[in-house]
């Protein structure tokens, strides 16, 4: 029995020496930081062109104005869908807000790819008929989706840069920071 005991003495005190370094958090990557400014500016793109299309759904415009503002908002999608790849790709360099970001962006970028695909899909089966309480529905779900998204994203990217400035501060001010315990 006596060398069990040592044997978890020694796993306790390992973990009190190892978990200081296991705590600490990665710090943020500027790339990550990079591709979700763009994100950003890919996402309110977005919203901007599905408001358009919301706009579009109570007007008597054209199919083919609609048709062009459906295209214009699946160009938007996929450009973002192109930075979440990348971003993706980026995780293991990425703090842990970062991934929560991340994490987070993914399947609103996929609730937003199946609604503009519904649309579409409504379109191709329904042609000509954009003056419907169905095709409104769908134009006002594009909108609320991409609406939503931009917030999320535009949230992160405002939380990385507050947390960024705060950091220069405590390092300006040489004031300690929630690492500097450890």
């Amino acid at each position: 029995m006596k060398p069990l005991r040592i044997t978890f003495r020694a796993l306790v005190v390992g973990c009190m020496l190892f978990a200081p370094a296991l705590l600490a958090q990665k710090p943020d990557s500027t790339h990550v930081s990079q591709l979700l400014a763009d994100a950003k500016a890919q996402a309110s793109k977005a919203s901007e062109d599905a408001q358009r299309l919301q706009q579009y759904s109570r007007s008597s415009l054209s199919w083919e104005s609609h048709t062009m503002q459906v295209t214009r908002i699946r160009k938007d999608v996929n450009d973002l869908g192109s930075t979440v790849r990348d971003l993706n790709a980026a995780r293991p360099e990425a703090s842990a807000w970062q991934l929560v970001a991340i994490d987070r962006i993914d399947p609103l970028l996929q609730e937003m790819a199946d609604t503009l695909t519904n649309t579409i899909n409504h379109m191709n089966d329904n042609p000509g008929r954009i003056h419907t309480q169905t095709y409104r529905d769908y134009a006002s779900a594009n909108f609320d989706l991409a609406s939503r998204t931009s917030s999320i994203i535009n949230d992160f990217v405002e939380y990385g840069k507050v947390k960024s400035r705060t950091e220069q501060l405590e390092r300006k001010l040489e004031l300690p920071t929630a690492n500097s315990d450890q």
